[in-house]
């Protein structure tokens, strides 16, 4: 066999079609959870990101961000808002007399009460990545984002009235 002869690994013998089989169909996938109101009539042009116009592109990066300051950093920002708890007392009725009269800044239980808080908290949120990445896999970024602030609000309903919820009674 001459080098002229030889096939590649792009090459056959035989010729063959790089079309897919007749079982097989071109699908479009959709993160919409509702499904669509409307068959489809046919394929929606695909549109580049240098083909939006720059500033749809600049005010999604910019609510993207909105989003991320209001949704991100909560257990990650604890130590910039510990100071504030320790000035509003939190947990301040756990501190013994002795602890009171010295007049101590942090007492023991409060100072354990406090990072137990910041330990619940990076905990579920490292343990709840496998449910968020099944719900964002399996619903979409919408079902994923609607969930996810629903339960930051909740979070921070039940923080903003914890004085009155008996929580730690």
């Amino acid at each position: 066999m001459s080098l002229s002869q030889r096939v590649t690994a792009m090459e056959e013998h035989e010729p063959w079609s790089r079309e897919a089989s007749p079982d097989s169909r071109h699908r479009k996938m959709s993160f919409n959870p509702v499904g669509t109101w409307t068959e489809q009539t046919g394929e929606e042009p695909t549109i580049g990101a240098f083909e939006v116009p720059k500033w749809k592109r600049m005010l999604q990066v910019f609510f993207a961000v909105i989003y991320c300051l209001f949704a991100a950093g909560v257990v990650f920002g604890y130590a910039a808002i510990k100071p504030v708890l320790l000035e509003e007392g939190v947990y301040r009725d756990y501190c013994t007399e002795e602890e009171l009269e010295k007049g101590v800044h942090v007492c023991y239980e409060q100072e354990l009460r406090l990072n137990l808080m910041f330990t619940i908290a990076a905990v579920s949120t490292n343990v709840v990545a496998l449910p968020v990445g099944w719900i964002l896999d399996r619903f979409g970024p919408r079902v994923c984002g609607i969930t996810g602030a629903a339960s930051i609000t909740v979070g921070a309903l039940l923080f903003a009235f914890s004085e009155q919820l008996p929580v730690d009674g």
